[in-house]
């Protein structure tokens, strides 16, 4: 069938978005994004790999389905480069670090 402007239309069939071809939850198009403006994919890159092979780790330890913010949160803030370079970002819902400060424990 042809349109107004000459190109041929498909029918039926639905565009499928990369985050579903690749099987995960997550936006590619949308971190792919933020990663160009932001200019952090020369540092992000090499590392995202491996806090998801991290974070898929410990879900599959703890018998789990999703990678929670948590997850991430832990693997960021106990990584020494990437808890410098994610220094001012908030990880909403990852809850902050098991801390007690030892003045306050009991002795």
């Amino acid at each position: 069938m042809k349109a107004k402007d000459g190109h041929c239309k498909r029918k039926g069939t639905k565009s499928i978005s990369r985050s579903k071809k690749a099987g995960i939850k997550f936006p590619i198009g949308k971190i792919a994004h933020f990663l160009k403006v932001g200019m952090y994919s020369k540092y992000v890159s090499a590392k995202a790999s491996g806090v998801l092979e991290l974070a898929g780790n410990e879900v599959r330890y703890k018998k789990k389905k999703r990678i929670q913010p948590r997850q991430i949160q832990l693997i960021v803030r106990n990584d020494k480069e990437l808890s410098k370079l994610l220094r001012s970002v908030t990880i909403p819902g990852g809850g902050v670090l098991p801390n007690i400060y030892p003045n306050l424990s009991h002795k």
